[in-house]
């Protein structure tokens, strides 16, 4: 269940797998606005129709998680990944972003994935060697940046995140700017 009381309330930032993509995973974000408020989150929000949201809540990330991936499938009927940060864990990872934004020129992209857990030495290892067209990557802690020198669609690196051995979610840039402001303008 959600929390309730006079615990101190963070806001979080979530993003789930596989969401209104391809036709699969559909959820109207209204629809999903309503089931999370009705756990308990308060002041839920979403961005674009791909599963992110913004909420606060007093309970952990890890917990919030699970109990998410299970009101979604409860309500839903759709198994999904959720990956929650803080505000001020989001605020890190733009902060941390090993590469220049500006300097993406027009084919490529900058893409983060979050990921459950963070990745083996030897899971690494077999992910860095997909050989990716010249596509650039960092991981820091449960964060990889890509900087993708054409569409992710077509980046093998983007599309072996699975050999990391970990759930991963992966957002473009501006989705993460936007998503970063939002939470800034969020209040709480």
């Amino acid at each position: 269940m959600g929390d309730t009381g006079a615990a101190t309330r963070t806001v979080y930032l979530a993003l789930l797998r596989g969401i209104n993509v391809g036709g699969h995973g559909k959820i109207r974000m209204a629809d999903l606005r309503d089931v999370l408020a009705a756990q308990g989150l308060d002041a839920v929000q979403t961005y674009i129709q791909s599963g992110n949201v913004l909420f606060q809540s007093a309970g952990r990330p890890n917990l919030l998680e699970a109990q998410m991936e299970e009101w979604l499938a409860a309500a839903f009927g759709v198994r999904t990944a959720a990956l929650i940060r803080s505000r001020e864990d989001w605020a890190t990872i733009l902060a941390s972003c090993p590469y220049d934004a500006d300097a993406v020129r027009d084919g490529e992209s900058l893409q983060v994935a979050l990921l459950r857990q963070v990745p083996s030495a030897e899971a690494i290892g077999t992910w860095s060697q997909i050989d990716s067209a010249g596509d650039e990557f960092a991981i820091i802690g449960r964060t990889v940046y890509m900087h993708l020198r054409q569409s992710i669609v077509d980046s093998k690196r983007a599309q072996g995140l699975n050999k990391l051995g970990t759930v991963a979610t992966t957002r473009n840039w501006n989705t993460m700017k936007k998503l970063a402001e939002l939470a800034t303008a969020y209040g709480g």
